[in-house]
């Protein structure tokens, strides 16, 4: 072989060993490649199965009817009964102050008001509980009255003048006629007038300061008009309970 052919013929195996060479790293890139993809080929063919399980679901969801979804209202607080209140507050009287004091005796007693006509109907609320004396609801409608001559004349003059007034023997409270300006509430309008001319009576008595702690003693007008007042429902609710007991009503 003359050397021409012979150099030909090297140059063209080493050209042959380089393309295998070549090949052989483009098969090896080509499994490493798919090695290293294949979890995420995996990843991806189960991302669009769970996209086709989904709208799968989407769409039989959409052809069955909806359910409206109604939140549940929030449980109710129970309310604290007058007598659990009063209760909690009798467990606290060794810290409480003077005023505390008088007005807990005041709440007390309007509550008595409101537990002796409980369950009393129209019809019998307008039956004198004596003969010569007022029924149930005209006794309310008194003590509605009282409500009202306390917050509007006589506590001020108490609080800033220790001003006493004998409001039992007062015209102005044993004067029909202010009873009888009330007297066109029935029953249940005597019960509601009742409940805002306490509500102004409390607001007027809380309005009066802690100290000093003598203005609410009963040597003081005010601690004295609250303990009238005070004195006064509870004689009216016992009067009440005593007809009931004995009228069997």
């Amino acid at each position: 072989m003359s050397p021409v052919r012979k150099k030909a013929t090297s140059t063209r195996h080493a050209k042959a060993k380089r393309a295998a060479k070549r090949s052989g790293r483009r098969a090896r890139a080509k499994r490493a490649a798919k090695a290293s993809g294949a979890p995420q080929r995996a990843a991806r063919s189960v991302g669009r199965a769970k996209q086709k399980g989904a709208g799968r679901r989407a769409r039989s969801q959409a052809r069955k009817p909806q359910l409206a979804v109604v939140a549940r209202p929030a449980p109710r607080k129970p309310r604290r009964s007058p007598r659990s209140a009063l209760t909690e507050f009798a467990g606290a009287k060794a810290g409480a102050s003077p005023k505390d004091l008088a007005l807990f005796g005041l709440e007390r007693a309007r509550v008595a008001v409101h537990a002796a006509i409980q369950g009393l109907g129209a019809g019998a609320a307008d039956r004198p509980i004596a003969p010569g004396k007022w029924s149930p609801r005209q006794l309310l409608l008194h003590l509605a009255h009282w409500d009202r001559l306390i917050v509007q004349k006589y506590l001020e003059a108490a609080a800033a003048l220790n001003q006493r007034a004998d409001i039992r023997r007062s015209r102005d409270v044993l004067d029909e006629a202010g009873l009888a300006a009330l007297d066109h509430h029935d029953w249940e309008g005597a019960k509601r007038l009742l409940q805002n001319t306490y509500e102004d009576l409390w607001d007027a008595f809380d309005s009066i300061p802690d100290e000093p702690a003598d203005v609410w003693s009963p040597g003081h007008a005010v601690g004295e008009l609250v303990r009238e007042v005070t004195d006064h429902d509870r004689r009216h609710a016992d009067a009440i309970k005593r007809w009931r007991g004995g009228a069997g009503v």
